[in-house]
């Protein structure tokens, strides 16, 4: 009888293992997700800035040629 409760526990054993490898996977898939949808903001954040940056350079540069233009004559 003894054989037989120690095969009936590691059966419950096995089969609890694999339920929680079950959601492990699952867990990692959702996780793989969010962090691909980071990645994809931070990427549309990083463009946006970049623009932000070079619009403001090109005001910049007008503005003290315009004004040396000015200044100048």
């Amino acid at each position: 009888m003894e054989e037989l409760e120690r095969i009936t526990r590691l059966e419950t054993q096995h089969n609890e293992m694999m339920r929680l490898l079950q959601e492990t996977r699952h867990d990692m898939k959702e996780m793989h997700q969010d962090m691909h949808e980071l990645k994809e903001s931070l990427t549309r954040w990083k463009g946006i800035s970049a623009g932000i940056a070079i619009t403001v350079s090109l005001i910049w540069t007008v503005i003290l040629g315009v004004y040396g233009i000015f200044a100048g004559k």
